[in-house]
């Protein structure tokens, strides 16, 4: 069969053409197509394929992935037309303008499909097993107890496990796609699945696993798999678990059939039923699993779900751009959004720094920093989308310290031993800073709020500055090697003071199981007594005579549920963190970055400490910078110059359009002010005394004095027991620690 397809292009947004020769009325508005969208995995494979796309009475070559051919050859109709939507056909990948514009559009695009085909790729043995397990099997609700305990479908959970890492279910665009279709089929090879039995399976597997880790347990009953502990561990974490949870939070639905017509076909004119209910930042931050070719899209893949975003492509003007006002109708009745400008040109640090001046504006004021805290930024790969296997694109500059990347990600995919293919694992622990829209985890600000004074951030050669303020609380003098696989080294037993942990008659310091589980317990709730007893229970048969202590052996083999729960709280705060402590003697945890002399700063709009690296300026770049502050005041004193110039004409102008008796009135009111003026020469008297005696005091240390001569690099969060819940602000008080502008690049 030949590779070769033709792709009728009937207009952007599907309308049917008028047939030759007739002759259509103007004012009459184009009957709607009904159509499809296709979602599918790009992927970085470079596009040798060729297609031919139809449109009008000219044909085009066009190249394609051969994932997309294989898309195009299960999916078209032998006998019948189908009209399908593609982004990688239907877009201009080329052209950046229309790429900001198609942005504008998906909205609309995904909202309107009759149906979004979600292509997973060609299938094989353990797709068909998968799919045929949820058709027959898993949506028999009566049945379900039961395929959950027998040991002869391990291999059909193992084939949905294979089907839900497809790499479709990676891509940061299909959140969006899923979210906004009306109706879903799921296609690999060809079979098909409805997109809501397969969200069924996932939910109950994913609930069944993380409640019970029973199916983990069936596994090892199965000779075949019995080696690998933990067979489904973090299924949760997974890209098809994670999107079946967002897709089923992202809106409130209150769709009707009246949206429709007949023939099932979206109605252009037709108010929309849905209400986002979740902010861009808790997108951005939830879903970072996801990935995507251009690193720009890890926000732009998200702002037509957002409940305060509304994407706009920078080169229109809405009131110009129609489509512009298609989306505003199909998003009428949604709560007040913000345009969120669009730029594909626009060099990426510039695109994470518009990001995060969006989360500090729309925030809560006494946590808005702690976006810099969640890992979030994809990194700049130089992958070229228009040239996928040429040479890579070379970034402008590397992202400052405070835009936070991907690697200090909690989970990734990653190769296993005793499996033949990458399963999702634990590389991090768990942000401090918790979700935007839970309760605060800390207040170690104790609610005092962003300074938006003092708030700038200036690109100037080479580095991207955050200027932000606060105060050093303390100066980290001791550090200890980090966590590995989750692991409680011996080293920290013996920096928390607590040098014989296998004494029976020794209890397990205080300060040193809290710091351990960052003094919080479930759902970040006050951790429960029994920590304690189960730290010390951990210590004992954990393995510490082998110098650390194997949390994962206690979970897997020590079969105690108490000794397990606390293990995994233990995992998700120490997991590659390093026990530091500090030179007034504070027990903490920093990332695996933090170095003896690294400052613990309380940042104003931040809910935990965070350490800094602190560097001297050099001479030499401080006059650079300040020349560099001097041509951009100028350019803004030369703008404030034009402004006043332009004012005064227009007053002079004024002036001398008034009549000579409005004149005269005017001169004779000044002088009156004057004769005033000179009548309260006493009082003008002692107003220069005083400014006298006020220049001759000696001018006192500003914010900006303090931490000027000083830059600053962010290493990250960090818990300093003792000083998470307004301490170190009674501590600042008490001692009168003066506050500092940070520059943090």
């Amino acid at each position: 069969m030949s590779e070769l397809f033709e792709a009728e292009l009937r207009d952007r947004m599907c309308y049917e053409l008028p047939q030759p020769g007739s002759s259509p009325d103007p004012n009459a508005k184009p009957p709607r197509v009904k159509y499809e969208a296709l979602s599918w995995s790009w992927g970085r494979e470079t596009a040798n394929h060729q297609i031919h796309v139809r449109k009008g009475r000219g044909i085009a070559k066009m190249k394609c992935s051969k994932d997309l051919i294989w898309a195009l050859k299960h999916l078209r109709r032998p006998h019948e037309d189908r009209i399908l939507w593609i982004d990688a056909i239907c877009i201009n990948q080329r052209d950046n303008i229309e790429r900001n514009h198609q942005v504008e559009n998906m909205a609309v695009l995904y909202d309107q499909a009759f149906n979004v085909c979600v292509w997973l790729g060609r299938d094989n043995e353990e797709s068909k097993m998968a799919i045929d397990f949820i058709k027959n099997e898993i949506m028999e609700f009566q049945n379900f107890d039961d395929l959950c305990e027998r040991k002869e479908n391990t291999n059909k959970w193992k084939a949905l496990l294979s089907l839900m890492q497809r790499p479709w279910f990676s891509r940061r665009w299909v959140v969006q796609e899923i979210a906004l279709a009306r109706k879903a089929t799921i296609h690999c090879g060809k079979d098909s699945l409805d997109w809501k039995h397969f969200a069924i399976a996932v939910e109950l597997f994913v609930e069944v696993e993380t409640a019970t880790h029973r199916l983990s347990e069936v596994m090892k009953k199965d000779i075949e798999y019995y080696h690998v502990p933990g067979w489904f561990e973090y299924v949760s974490e997974l890209g098809a678990s994670l999107l079946v949870q967002a897709t089923g939070r992202v809106f409130r639905d209150y769709k009707t059939d009246s949206s429709t017509d007949g023939n099932g076909v979206p109605q252009h004119n037709a108010p929309s039923s849905r209400q986002p209910l979740l902010s861009l930042e808790y997108l951005v931050s939830t879903l970072s699993i996801f990935d995507a070719s251009e690193p720009r899209d890890a926000i732009y893949a998200l702002l037509a779900i957002a409940k305060d975003t509304t994407p706009l492509a920078v080169d229109l003007q809405p009131s110009k751009s129609t489509v512009q006002g298609q989306t505003r109708a199909a998003l009428g009745t949604f709560t007040e959004r913000k345009l969120y400008p669009v730029h594909y040109d626009l060099p990426y640090e510039d695109v994470c720094c518009n990001f995060i001046q969006f989360c500090l504006e729309h925030s809560e004021p006494s946590r808005a920093l702690d976006i810099i805290c969640r890992p979030w930024a994809l990194a700049e790969t130089g992958f070229n989308i228009l040239n996928p296997g040429g040479p890579a694109v070379a970034p402008t500059m590397p992202l400052p310290s405070w835009i936070p990347q991907l690697s200090g990600a909690p989970f990734e995919m990653m190769p296993q031993a005793g499996m033949d293919v990458k399963k999702m694992g634990r590389k991090n622990a768990d942000p401090l800073v918790g979700l935007p829209i839970l309760q605060r985890n800390y207040d170690a600000g104790e609610g005092k709020s962003i300074d938006r004074q003092t708030l700038r951030f200036v690109k100037r050669t080479g580095h991207y500055s955050l200027y932000i303020k606060g105060f050093i609380l303390d100066t980290v003098e001791r550090v200890e090697v980090p966590s590995q696989g989750g692991s409680i080294p011996e080293e920290w037993l013996k920096l928390a003071g607590w040098h014989d942990p296998t004494a029976a008659e020794t209890d397990v310091p205080e300060e040193f199981w809290r710091t351990l589980v960052a003094d919080r317990g479930k759902d970040e709730r006050n951790p429960p007594m029994y920590y304690a007893k189960a730290c010390k229970e951990s210590i004992t048969k954990g393995g510490i005579q082998s110098g650390a202590v194997n949390t994962a052996n206690l979970i897997n083999n020590e079969r105690n549920s108490i000794v397990a729960q606390f293990c995994r709280r233990v995992q998700a705060v120490i997991w590659n963190r390093r026990l530091l402590k500090t030179e007034r003697g504070y027990l903490g945890l920093g990332n695996k970055h933090v170095q003896a002399g690294d400052k613990v700063c309380i940042l104003y709009g931040c809910s935990v400490p965070v350490l800094l690296r602190e560097t001297p300026k050099a001479k030499e770049d401080m006059e650079k910078e300040d020349e560099e502050d001097k041509l951009r005041s100028g350019t803004a004193l030369a703008r404030l110059w034009r402004r006043k110039n332009n004012a005064e004409k227009a007053r002079k102008k004024k002036w001398d359009e008034l009549d000579p008796e409005k004149k005269a009135k005017i001169r004779s009111d000044v002088a009156a002010w004057k004769e005033k003026m000179k009548a309260d020469h006493l009082a003008e008297k002692a107003h220069a005394d005083w400014l006298k005696l006020a220049r001759a005091r000696p001018a006192r240390k500003t914010p900006e004095d303090e931490g000027r001569k000083c830059k600053y690099e962010f290493i990250g969060e960090c818990y300093i027991h003792g000083m998470m819940d307004g301490e170190a602000i009674q501590v600042s008080n008490n001692e009168r620690i003066p506050p500092r502008i940070f520059e943090i690049r």
